[in-house]
């Protein structure tokens, strides 16, 4: 019912987590690691950015690693992106693909 609001507010996330990212933190990271690894750094920093969001979302079993590790393995696929096409444009369309599947299609939590 909400579909188009939904859609507006994944691309509003997605760009703005590929700019902070894979833009800003990325080219930080960069000026000091080396631009060979910057993005692997950077993936590593949003997996852990994740966890206060994991923590708050465990249920009675615990803290489940799901987010974490989604959030680290499409880091590094978006970060690729972004070095091989050298833009932003095609991650931020991987991401919000990726977060509409996962919010709208096979929705992990709420459900």
């Amino acid at each position: 019912a909400h579909g188009a609001q939904v859609a507006v507010a994944i691309g509003v996330v997605a760009l703005s987590e590929e700019v902070l990212w894979r833009g800003m933190v990325t080219q930080l990271l960069a000026d000091r690691v080396g631009s060979r690894t910057a993005w692997v750094w950077a993936a590593g920093l949003y997996a852990l950015a994740y966890v206060p969001t994991a923590w708050s979302l465990r249920a009675g079993s615990g803290l489940d690693p799901a987010l974490p590790i989604a959030a680290l393995g499409g880091g590094l696929l978006w970060g690729l992106m972004a070095k091989s096409f050298g833009r932003l444009g095609p991650g931020i369309l991987a991401h919000a693909l990726f977060d509409w599947a996962v919010i709208m299609m096979f929705p992990l939590w709420g459900h």
